[in-house]
Order: structure tokens, then sequence, then C-alpha cells
């Protein structure tokens, strides 16, 4: 294991409170997994996605927040 990679799987561990990251490098990498394919899979983002629209409708009042990685950037006009 190099270096760079070594110092990094530390600071998750310390993160993650893991103390001893060597014995805990297979809970480490997992979590470093699931956080990786919560963010890139798109399977997993559809599902988020769903899962907000389907709250959004059983809660009608939350039914106009928008989720600004979804929505463009809005600007002001100038005069």
């Amino acid at each position: 294991m190099n270096a760079r990679l070594k110092a990094k799987l530390a600071r998750l561990a310390e993160i993650q409170n893991a103390w001893n990251f060597e014995t805990n490098l297979a809970e480490l990498v997992e979590h470093a997994v699931d956080i990786a394919l919560e963010k890139k899979d798109p399977a997993q983002r559809f599902e988020r996605r769903r899962k907000r629209r389907a709250k959004q409708e059983v809660d009608p009042a939350r039914a106009n927040d928008v989720d600004l990685a979804e929505s463009p950037a809005k600007t002001t006009p100038t005069s």
C-alpha cells in the first residue's frame, strides 16, 4: 500500500472513529464504496429522487421545495 493511500485511509478511520484502520480496513473500504455509489450510481440517484417525490406527494406543504441539483441557477435581472 502506498503512503498516499495509507494516509487517506488513516484520515477516513479518524473520521469514522476507527482507531486502527488496518484491522478495520474492510469496514472502511465498504463505507467509502457506499459513499461513492450513493453519489455516482445513477440507479441510487433515481431511487433517492423517487423517494423525495413520493414524500412531496405525502406532504403537499413541501411540494414547492426545489432540489438545487436539478434546477438551473436563478439569476437576478440587472437594471
